[in-house]
């Protein structure tokens, strides 16, 4: 099975449509969400419909706990704080019952997800390198880890010895089965990298055990 790994779409729903299109197109038969499906943008309730519809699983992240109050908004910027203000006003109790009730963290046999760092889910700490992932390695015991939050794709390789290294999202990546992984799909809703400044996921193909970034140029 094709199993696609969106993040962020923050409220975007006309971003988050299109992915999952492109998803269903390239013969994606499972989507999974990694979080903060609301902020910044004007379509919350829209956005919630799609990733409700289209999405098996779906973990929270702060921008959901924050919504629908698990968490503060101390340490977000005005303008996170302002989306999250009025996200809220737009949302139904029942759409704000269902972020509420999003799991931390999602586990499956060969992967794991989380919209942070692992070991401390509820706090949802960044993963922007290699050293940041290695709690999460310690508390996970899964192959593959996936997470999203920092809407900045990029993968990470931890062999059985040696150092592990940062692997080119721009081509597949094969996965050996006595290596571990991490991989940030990026931000189909307000992605942040500033050399592809694009929304993009990732396809992750279990029968051939290769993972694909899809970098969505034209949306």
């Amino acid at each position: 099975m094709i199993v696609a790994f969106i993040s962020d779409p923050h409220s975007h729903a006309e971003k988050c449509e299109a992915a999952i299109n492109d998803a269903r197109e390239n013969g994606a038969g499972k989507i999974v969400c990694l979080g903060d499906v609301v902020g910044y943008g004007e379509e919350p309730g829209q956005t919630i419909k799609l990733v409700r519809d289209n999405c098996s699983e779906c973990v929270m992240g702060n921008h959901d706990a924050a919504v629908s109050g698990k968490c503060s908004t101390w340490n977000f910027n005005s303008r996170a704080k302002r989306g999250v203000d009025r996200n809220r006003g737009q949302l139904s109790e029942t759409d704000i019952a269902w972020l509420r009730e999003l799991p931390y963290v999602v586990e499956t046999p060969n992967y794991a997800c989380a919209h942070g760092e692992f070991s401390l889910p509820h706090r949802f700490e960044y993963v922007f390198d290699i050293f940041d992932s290695l709690r999460s390695f310690r508390t996970m015991t899964q192959q593959i880890l996936l997470v999203g939050h920092t809407h900045n794709p990029c993968a990470f390789d931890f062999p059985p010895k040696g150092m592990p290294t940062a692997l080119s999202i721009l081509k597949p990546v094969e996965i050996r089965s006595d290596h571990r992984y991490m991989f940030n799909p990026g931000s189909v809703g307000e992605p942040r990298n500033y050399a592809l400044p694009y929304p993009s996921y990732i396809l992750f193909d279990d029968s051939k055990m290769t993972v694909n970034f899809r970098i969505l140029r034209g949306e």
